[in-house]
């Protein structure tokens, strides 16, 4: 089954306050964003960046970076956008929608998320979540 994480890193990064917390350094002096991905890739999972129009971090990604431009508008926009430029891959069978600041978030745990993903729609108590993939 093939899984994609998306990660949230389009909105205005308040909770860090001031500081952009996608730019935020790790102890290893790279960045937050690209720790999370390095930890994705590590547990076998593609992954891709949810970012702003013209934004300054795209060119230090290590990955593959979607171009937001609702993403002012906060998280459901970043999720619209990035959800309408993935669906058109016809082999994807699910995505896991990730906030970009979760760098130490363990390789196990995502692999573990990865493996117990379904193309199904999610469901809780018999309600239907809102659709927002193909059938």
């Amino acid at each position: 089954m093939k899984v994609l994480a998306l990660l949230l890193a389009a909105g205005q990064s308040r909770r860090f306050g001031e500081q952009d917390k996608r730019s935020v350094r790790m102890p290893d002096g790279g960045l937050l964003v690209n720790a999370m991905l390095r930890r994705l890739k590590k547990a076998g999972v593609e992954a891709r960046v949810g970012i702003r129009r013209h934004d300054n971090i795209a060119p230090l990604l290590e990955g593959e970076a979607i171009v937001c431009p609702r993403g002012q508008e906060g998280m459901g926009g970043t999720i619209a956008d990035m959800l309408n430029d993935v669906m058109t891959d016809s082999a994807l069978d699910a995505v896991m929608l990730m906030p970009a600041d979760l760098p130490l978030i363990r390789v196990s745990t995502l692999a573990a998320l990865a493996a117990s993903a379904s193309p199904e729609p999610v469901s809780y108590t018999h309600l239907r979540a809102h659709e927002t993939g193909r059938n």
